[in-house]
């Protein structure tokens, strides 16, 4: 029953119309700044971020025997911890055998 009276109710014309003509005013104003700042050549201060043209100075690339002292540093590495499991593995593996 409170729908039937709800869908009843018509919205004042009068306000309808004001809303209309303020956003005609508006969107007016907005079209005369616009060709104020065109025809006086005056521009809105815009930016790029970030600068497309914008240079800067690089590191220097790495060498080859720097990334070769690497290589062989992470071998070594990795040939221990290899060594350290294996060495882990058969001390885990001895218990077993002496029962």
């Amino acid at each position: 029953m409170n729908i039937e009276i709800l869908a009843q109710i018509v919205p004042p014309i009068g306000l309808a119309a004001w809303l209309a003509c303020a956003a005609f005013v508006l969107m007016l104003a907005n079209q005369a700044f616009r060709l104020k700042e065109r025809l006086l050549g005056e521009k809105s201060p815009q930016q790029i971020f970030p600068q497309p043209l914008e240079v800067r100075p690089v590191q220097d690339p790495v060498s080859r025997e720097f990334c070769e002292g690497n290589h062989q540093v992470n071998t070594r590495r990795i040939e221990t911890i290899e060594h350290l499991r294996e060495a882990r593995c058969n001390s885990a593996a001895t218990p077993e055998e002496q029962i």
